[in-house]
């Protein structure tokens, strides 16, 4: 059996199983709909061809080469990928379930909403692909490359991707929940809207990014750099942060309540209509801040540095400090009347 049988079965789509098409060359084929089954493809070569919404199951793709190809909506299913060389080729919304594709090279190819499950992708380069709407779960990242890739609206769920190259990617709306973020630099790229919450980010770089509406919540973030980065109207909700820079960036209307924050510096940052409620800094700095309309209402600041700080109505209602200095400064508030009656109705219900 030989290539010319594969194409005779193209019209009835007939399951093809057990067949030896190593080497084989295919341009200009039209194998739409058809289901594979241990078919040998290695070191095959596909040109300008239509393998589109195929079914693969455990067929060997090793070193295979494919130009122009289309692939979309096709399900590979614990596939052998190795080494594999993809470029300019369409695999919008196909999946890859318990796949190797270590070593494999796909090339500016368009793979949006692609999806990749337990596969392994160890030193895999997608380097300038389409993958906008991806979700990628429970694989194996070490060493992958997504240089300019379009990763927006992308999901990386509870993966380490601390070995990972995102250069130049496009990461709005990236959503990196529950993963290891360790050593990766982010610096001056636009995140707005990236979700990182219930993550581990250590010795992360996000320095003069874009991080409008992330999220950051219930995570934990150790020496991150925010430096100058512009992180409005983000969620840094019950966060423990620890030795983090936060210096000349803007976090107006960011909600920190809960959060836990040592070491950090805040110095000459933009904290204007925060909601910081229930907090606690240790040792902060925040000389030099803006804290205008802010509300740390039932917050702690210990041994924080709070030298020249801006207040317009910032609020401090039952905040516990060792600077009360800073509750009778001109712009503080130091008991909020809405919040005092709430608290006496509170106190005299039944």
């Amino acid at each position: 059996m030989s290539k010319e049988f594969v194409l005779s079965k193209s019209d009835t789509l007939e399951l093809i199983r057990d067949l030896d098409l190593a080497g084989v060359s295919f341009e200009g084929d039209t194998l739409t709909g058809m289901m594979f089954n241990a078919v040998n493809f290695s070191d095959a070569r596909l040109i300008a061809s239509k393998f589109n919404d195929c079914l693969f199951v455990e067929c060997d793709f090793s070193r295979m080469s494919a130009q122009g190809t289309d692939f979309s909506r096709s399900r590979f299913q614990r596939c052998k990928l190795a080494h594999l060389m993809l470029s300019d080729c369409d695999l919008t919304e196909a999946s890859f379930n318990g796949c190797d594709l270590r070593q494999a090279t796909v090339s500016h190819c368009v793979a949006a909403q692609l999806d990749l499950t337990e596969c392994d992708l160890q030193e895999a380069s997608l380097r300038g692909a389409n993958l906008a709407g991806a979700n990628i779960t429970d694989s194996r990242l070490a060493d992958a490359d997504f240089s300019e890739c379009d990763l927006s609206n992308a999901v990386f769920y509870e993966l380490d991707v601390s070995r990972v190259s995102f250069d130049a990617a496009l990461l709005r709306d990236a959503v990196f929940s529950g993963c290891c973020v360790k050593g990766r630099q982010f610096r001056a790229q636009d995140l707005t809207g990236s979700q990182f919450n219930e993550a581990t980010l250590e010795d992360v770089d996000f320095s003069d990014a874009r991080m409008a509406a992330c999220n950051f919540s219930d995570s934990k973030l150790r020496r991150v750099n925010f430096a100058r980065a512009d992180v409005p109207n983000t969620l840094f909700i019950n966060a423990e942060i620890e030795e983090c820079c936060f210096d000349h960036g803007v976090y107006d209307q960011g909600i920190w309540n809960g959060a836990v924050v040592v070491r950090s510096g805040f110095a000459h940052a933009s904290l204007n209509l925060a909601a910081i409620q229930k907090a606690s800094f240790e040792r902060c700095e925040f000389g030099g801040a803006s804290l205008a309309f802010a509300d740390f209402s039932y917050s702690r600041l210990h041994q924080c540095g709070l030298e020249g700080v801006t207040l317009n109505r910032t609020k401090f209602h039952r905040l516990l400090t060792d600077s009360d200095s800073i509750k009778t400064r001109p712009g503080a508030i130091e008991r909020d009347d809405e919040l005092f009656e709430a608290e006496l109705r509170s106190a005299s219900s039944p």
